[in-house]
């Protein structure tokens, strides 16, 4: 009996294990973004910037040429692109932050060879808004190409209340909205 106990049990706990690899969850970081990780340190002194910042790490493969990132405002009921900043990839991975203010909304492109800033003046007035939701991108998201990924989203409504769409800011109901969006291309931009 104890002869076919243990690998029984074995079997059941590879199962439960193997089980639980779900939808969030990535072992391969190739072709991967993900919300950056940093020291304590490190979170200490961003947590000194008053400014809202956010950064994501990403890992592509060979396949990937170039890369996109772009800015959403809405307007007039309808999503409108506001800025894009495009170039082809030098590396296999990369960093991106973006910065949104009551300014400008930044975006650093940055790897081993430095950084890259775009800056956006800001058009979106969330100050007549009664409600405020935002989100960020907050696990491991796999790449896919031509695809796009969303980083962040800060929605208003003139409501109390607002519905907002987690799988695609655009089927939100707001009354103002900023969206900031990644795509990664298998073809090099000319």
């Amino acid at each position: 009996m104890k002869k076919y106990f243990y690998p029984v049990i074995l079997a059941i706990i590879l199962l439960i294990l193997s089980s639980c690899t779900g939808n969030n969850y990535l072992e391969d970081d190739s072709m991967t973004i993900k919300p950056s990780e940093f020291s304590d340190e490190t979170n200490q002194i961003l947590n000194l910037i008053d400014d809202e910042m956010a950064f994501f790490d990403y890992n592509i493969d060979e396949t990937i040429k170039s890369i996109s990132v772009e800015l959403w405002m809405y307007e007039n009921n309808t999503w409108q692109s506001i800025g894009k900043i495009y170039g082809n990839t030098d590396s296999n991975s990369g960093r991106l932050a973006i910065r949104i203010n009551d300014a400008s909304y930044d975006i650093f492109e940055i790897d081993e060879n430095g950084h890259t800033k775009s800056s956006y003046e800001s058009t979106v007035d969330f100050e007549k808004s009664n409600a405020i939701t935002g989100t960020r991108l907050s696990n491991k998201t796999k790449i896919e190409t031509d695809k796009e990924i969303t980083l962040w989203t800060k929605l208003g409504s003139d409501d109390t209340s607002m519905i907002s769409s987690s799988a695609d800011f655009r089927h939100s109901e707001c009354d103002t909205g900023l969206a900031v969006t990644v795509m990664f291309s298998d073809k090099p931009v000319e």
